[in-house]
């Protein structure tokens, strides 16, 4: 494998790790402690700093993923002329729709929770969607990533 392709491997990773690493921490471990020992309107004014960091480089690191992603295929298909075999086709396509879907949830995220909580509606009833769409995010992508180790063998 070559330095740029090493170096693409190594970017798509890297991206990986900031979009489901992120979501995993924020949602499974930092919310659930810090909410219980702040007060309301500090913890109005992190959620919402907090939450627009987040999906600032949660669309990075997608799009950095999108991007790497295509150029690993095009790496693996001009490496077997592509010619790929069906059991690679179907972990790369439920890779594939698992991350549409996880896309998916960050678009809610984007589009319709945060900025819900950006308007002021805020409690535990408020910011469940948004949790769950960060512990679906992180499950989503400990089992596109699982797959994504399986495409090699």
């Amino acid at each position: 494998m070559s330095s740029l392709w090493l170096f693409n491997l190594s970017l798509h990773l890297l991206a990986v790790f900031v979009w489901i690493g992120s979501s995993a921490f924020f949602s499974l471990l930092w919310v659930p402690m810090v909410r219980r020992s702040i007060d309301p309107i500090s913890w109005k004014e992190l959620r919402l700093g907090l939450g627009r960091r987040y999906l600032r480089w949660s669309w990075a690191a997608i799009e950095i993923l999108l991007l790497t992603g295509i150029l690993n295929i095009l790496r693996v298909g001009l490496e077997r002329g592509f010619a790929f075999q069906p059991a690679f086709l179907r972990r790369l396509i439920g890779k594939l729709l698992i991350v549409l879907v996880m896309i998916g949830l960050q678009t809610g995220l984007s589009l319709v929770w945060m900025p819900r909580l950006a308007k002021g509606v805020s409690g535990e009833e408020a910011e469940r969607p948004v949790r769950r769409a960060l512990i679906a995010t992180s499950v989503l992508g400990a089992v596109a990533l699982w797959l994504a180790m399986t495409l090699r063998g």
